[in-house]
C-alpha cells in the first residue's frame, strides 16, 4: 500500500505522514520536500537529493540512504534512524547527540566534525569513514567496526568501545580518556 508516486515531481512536495515503507525512491529529487512523520521503513532512497528536506519525526528504520545528498538545512530531528545505510553520505558537522544510530552503516561516509555525544552506535559500521574531529564523547560504540576509518582528533572520551574493531584505523591526536575498551581490536591502528 502507500501513495502512488510513479512519475510524480517530488521537489518541494508535501509528503507529511505518508506511508512510503519499502518504496523504491532511489535517485528522486526530494529537495525541500516536507516528509515529516512519514513512514520510510525499509525504503530505498539511494542517491536521492534531500537538500533542505524536512524529515522530522520520520521513521527511516533500515532505509537505504546510501549516497543521498543532504545539506545542513536537511532536518532529521527526532527521526528514527536505526539500521539506516548512510554509506557514502556527507554528514560533515551534523548533530546526532543522543540519537539511536545502532546498526547503521556509515562506510565511506564523512562525519568530519559531527557531534555524536551520547549516541547509541552499537553494531554500527564505519568502514573507511571520515570521523576526523568528530565528538563521540560518552557514545556507546560497542561492537562497532571502524576498520580503515579516520578518527584524527576525534573525541572518544568516556565512550563505550567494548569489542570495537579499529583495524588500520587512524587515531592520531584522538582523545580516549576514560573510554571503556575491553576486547577492542587495534590491529595495525595508527595512534601516532
Amino acid at each position: 500500500s502507500g501513495a502512488n508516486l510513479d512519475g510524480a515531481v517530488l521537489t518541494g512536495a508535501n509528503l507529511t505522514a505518508v506511508d512510503l515503507s519499502g518504496r523504491d525512491l532511489q535517485l528522486r529529487d526530494l529537495t525541500k520536500a516536507i516528509i515529516q512523520r512519514a513512514n520510510l521503513t525499509g525504503a530505498i532512497l539511494s542517491g536521492c537529493n534531500l537538500t533542505a528536506a524536512d524529515l522530522r519525526e520520520c521513521n527511516l528504520d533500515r532505509a537505504d540512504c546510501s549516497k543521498i545528498v543532504v545539506s545542513l538545512s536537511t532536518q532529521l530531528t527526532n527521526a528514527v534512524l536505526t539500521g539506516v545505510n548512510f554509506s557514502g553520505v556527507n554528514l560533515t558537522s551534523r548533530e546526532f547527540v543522543d540519537y539511536n544510530l545502532s546498526n547503521c552503516i556509515f562506510s565511506d561516509a564523512s562525519l568530519r566534525g559531527a557531534r555524536l555525544s551520547g549516541a547509541n552506535l552499537r553494531h554500527a559500521r564505519f568502514l573507511g569513514a571520515c570521523l576526523a574531529q568528530a565528538v563521540l564523547q560518552g557514545a556507546c560504540m560497542d561492537d562497532c567496526d571502524l576498520a580503515g576509518a579516520d578518527l584524527v582528533g576525534a573525541t572518544l572520551s568516556e565512550a563505550s568501545l567494548h569489542r570495537a574493531r579499529f583495524e588500520s584505523t587512524t587515531l592520531t591526536s584522538a582523545s580516549v580518556c576514560r573510554a571503556q575498551m575491553d576486547g577492542a581490536c587495534f590491529t595495525k591502528a595508527n595512534m601516532t
